[in-house]
């Protein structure tokens, strides 16, 4: 997973296709990456925020067989922590009565041979699938993406609830909830509306009741007799009560202000893209309820999803790469710059000397490689020791090896580099 503007990403590859995966804010609190018990297919993060310790897991299971041993991962890890605060949430690909699957399977009393031992509960609420996809024409969901938290805090897990409309391109439905540290917390925060409209401060009561009678007299709706309806008929009735609803309502009610966070790159075109693959889904919803043909709205499904996905994927990269141009072009040499230093560089080469040196010294060429003495041939300098100016002189007398800097001349050249050691006290 790229890395997202304002937030850190914890993942650990090992050499394998990252399928789990934590995205924290910045400046929420202290993380720590557990790499320990993490792997590719399990996430865990240790958050310390408001002096609380809290373990956030992103864990995904493997439909058929846990080759990796994600499961065995996990338990392990709840073991060593104890009674540490456990957030885990992912695709255990599991079904089980006790988060509102019709049936159990293996993988299903799997977890929850691991859930009842170690004192943690399941969030999930409803029986909405958290998975839809199709096969054969029909419509298939399931319930496998799983909350559970540690008993001690489960009062604590707000909201939760499934929304589509996060990764609309995904058959795997997005969550959210809300977790808060303390009951006084949970008092004071106002809930976070989802609603379409808002009555908090709606007077109009009765105008919007005038409304509704006046308009359910013109439809005729309430001149059906319900109980004589078939299944088909009772949905289509129910479709047509809900749009009149809603068509009074976007007329004599305010809307929420509450309007999701959209990264800077999101545009209209996106938001009618998402919109459409939303409509699709809600389609082979009523389809489905309605046992009616489903052909056509699958074939659509696949392409708006296709659609969707590519759009948002040219969207961002195109948003990064421009970031990207930007910053490079902030640190760009300026071009009369680069020119003069690439001019001394090139004078120096022809002239062998250097502006940075005084006049009368010339620069020497390196010896090739090949034409440097083997080490075993190399002249051996000595340590000696002078204490005057004097012995100083006379050892200078003696030796006539000079050193150069890439250690393979020893003819009677400039020195290239030497050490001398002057002992405290003496003047030379």
């Amino acid at each position: 997973m790229n890395k997202t503007p304002g937030y850190t990403t914890y993942q650990f590859p090992h050499n394998r296709h990252v399928k789990a995966s934590i995205l924290i804010k910045e400046g929420l609190g202290s993380c720590l990456g557990i790499s320990k018990y993490s792997t590719p297919n399990l996430c865990i993060v240790q958050l310390i925020t408001s002096g609380k310790r809290i373990f956030l897991t992103s864990i995904y299971v493997e439909p058929k067989d846990d080759e990796n041993e994600t499961l065995n991962h996990l338990e392990q890890f709840i073991i060593e922590t104890g009674d540490a605060i456990h957030i885990i949430a992912g695709d255990l690909n599991g079904w089980h009565q006790l988060w509102g699957s019709p049936t159990a399977n293996k993988r299903g009393k799997e977890i929850v041979d691991i859930i009842i031992p170690h004192n943690l509960t399941i969030n999930n609420t409803g029986t909405d699938h958290t998975y839809e996809t199709t096969a054969d024409g029909i419509l298939r969901g399931s319930i496998v993406d799983l909350t559970i938290t540690s008993s001690s805090i489960s009062n604590h897990i707000i909201n939760w609830q499934i929304d589509n409309s996060i990764c609309p391109s995904s058959d795997h439905h997005g969550i959210k909830f809300e977790y808060f540290l303390n009951k006084n917390h949970i008092r004071q925060n106002k809930k976070k509306s989802t609603y379409q409209y808002n009555t908090n401060n709606f007077k109009q009561w009765g105008k919007l009741s005038e409304a509704f009678t006046r308009e359910i007299e013109l439809t005729q709706l309430n001149k059906i007799d319900i109980l004589s309806l078939d299944p088909n008929n009772l949905l289509h009735f129910i479709d047509e009560i809900t749009a009149f609803i809603h068509k009074i309502c976007k007329k004599d009610l305010p809307h929420s202000s509450i309007r999701p966070e959209r990264p800077s790159w999101w545009t209209e075109d996106l938001e009618k893209l998402k919109r459409k693959v939303l409509d699709n889904h809600h389609l082979l919803q009523k389809l489905s309820r309605k046992r009616l043909p489903m052909n056509e709205a699958i074939t659509n499904k696949t392409q708006l999803r296709k659609e969707y996905a590519e759009a948002i994927r040219k969207a961002s990269t195109g948003n990064f790469r421009e970031f990207c141009n930007k910053q490079a072009l902030a640190r760009l040499t300026p071009i009369h710059i680069k020119i003069n230093e690439l001019a001394i560089i090139e004078t120096t080469k022809l002239t062998g000397t250097s502006k940075y040196l005084p006049t009368d010294i010339s620069l020497d060429t390196p010896s090739k490689p090949e034409e440097r003495l083997h080490p075993s041939r190399r002249k051996i300098i000595h340590y000696q020791e002078a204490n005057n100016a004097q012995e100083v002189n006379q050892i200078l007398l003696e030796n006539t090896h000079h050193i150069y800097t890439d250690g393979s001349r020893h003819d009677e050249k400039v020195w290239g580099s030497f050490l001398l050691y002057i002992a405290p006290m003496v003047k030379l």
